[in-house]
């Protein structure tokens, strides 16, 4: 096995991580070390279900995730799940393009949504493809369509 020298150069025009890998031929490990760079892009989440059984959810099972009475639960495909950490934390560790904050106590998987339904009351009303239903916080409203228009090109 070669020696893996690991290099930092701050770049503040970037907006993506690049990672290069040099070497003097390609062979198994480094396809092996670009695999598991490939590959961490990726959040795992170490929840526990309802019987303190650890599990390992990836984040595109993720439904939403909400925080009630300080307990993070997260609702995926599987049921549903605890997390010992807090929304904020959340809100920086998941994909931005994947994930949308619409309250205070609130952040949705937007490959989830079924339907958006804004009402002639202002209220938005967001539909999952399993059924279930939330309501985004009127205060996230702009928010929320300034995202959406931005999702579909629209400026």
């Amino acid at each position: 096995m070669k020696n893996i020298d690991v290099v930092f150069e701050n770049n503040p025009n970037l907006n993506n991580i690049i990672v290069t890998v040099s070497a003097s031929q390609k062979d198994d490990q480094i396809d092996f070390l670009m695999d598991l760079i490939r590959n961490s892009g990726g959040n795992d989440l170490f929840v526990t279900d309802d019987k303190n059984n650890i599990r390992r959810i990836t984040e595109d099972r993720i439904i939403r995730i909400q925080v009630d009475n300080k307990n993070l639960s997260i609702s995926t495909d599987d049921g549903e799940f605890k997390l010992k950490r807090t929304l904020q934390e959340m809100e920086y560790l998941l994909n931005s393009s994947m994930f949308l904050k619409i309250s205070r106590f609130e952040i949705i998987n937007l490959q989830k949504v079924k339907k958006f339904d804004f009402t002639i009351t202002g209220t938005l009303r967001i539909e999952f493809e399993d059924g279930c239903f939330t309501w985004a916080s009127r205060r996230f409203i702009p928010i929320i369509k300034q995202r959406l228009s931005e999702r579909n090109g629209e400026r």
